[in-house]
């Protein structure tokens, strides 16, 4: 009987220090958690020193931190952590704005440095309304991005009117085959219902685009025949808006 006591003792004592240790791994193991999470979101040797910003123009370096921010802390865990802890970035970000073509992302972890490389959608023109008070920057690939002033001169293509849709490409066309030929154009505008492009010349002479078919072939032989013999002082108009036809005055 005595025996049984002891044995049973025993028993219930191994049973309790299972219990204990089944406990205290797991709470060691949260405390470890805690006490790490701890170190890095508090330790200064992650704390970042410098953030480097290259290739950005379109605007300034606290407004791009600042649209990114939702981005890196995105996640529980870097949001515990902090924007300026390096553990809460990511190494890659994907951050589309329309101003920006590219945006690459590295982390210097020895120098607590982050580091940004920006390519920004080249200016190749200004597009603005009618009444010229909302003017927006295009690309080379026809893609409207940003506020542009309305600029006087005739270094950047500035087009008047409605924005094209399926237009823009044969558009764009235009724009490259005029300053292939060095044409200075002083006034282009864009009639979407007729779909049709109107450039005036710094000599005087009117051009009129379709923008339904390519407009490349048929300006080059208008340019070769018409406009290389005769200048374009000479020309009033060159119509050719009708398909494999010129007309001109």
């Amino acid at each position: 009987m005595l025996l049984n006591k002891r044995l049973y003792k025993q028993q219930r004592r191994q049973r309790i220090i299972l219990r204990i240790k089944i406990f205290l791994f797991p709470a060691a193991f949260l405390l470890a958690l805690i006490a790490g999470w701890y170190f890095i979101a508090n330790a200064s040797i992650f704390k970042i020193i410098t953030f480097e910003i290259n290739g950005l123009n379109i605007f300034s370096e606290k407004e791009f931190l600042n649209n990114i921010k939702p981005l890196v802390l995105r996640g529980y865990f870097s949001n515990s952590l902090g924007f300026d802890n390096i553990w809460a970035w990511p190494n890659k970000i994907s951050y589309d704005h329309p101003s920006l073509k590219q945006v690459w992302l590295n982390k210097d972890f020895w120098k607590r440095k982050i580091s940004f490389n920006i390519e920004e959608k080249l200016r190749y023109g200004i597009w603005c309304a009618e009444n010229e008070t909302n003017c927006s920057w295009f690309d080379k690939e026809g893609s409207f991005f940003g506020d542009a002033p309305t600029t006087e001169g005739f270094l950047v293509f500035k087009i008047s009117g409605e924005k094209p849709e399926s237009e823009m490409n044969n558009i764009l066309k235009i724009l490259g085959v005029l300053k292939e030929k060095n044409i200075t154009a002083t006034d282009i505008s864009f009639d979407k219902k007729l779909q049709e492009l109107n450039v005036k010349t710094l000599e005087g002479a009117k051009i009129i685009f379709s923008t339904r078919f390519n407009p490349i072939s048929i300006f080059v032989s208008a340019y070769e025949s018409i406009v290389k013999k005769i200048g374009f002082k000479s020309i009033k108009y060159l119509d050719l808006t009708v398909e494999n036809r010129i007309y001109y005055q």
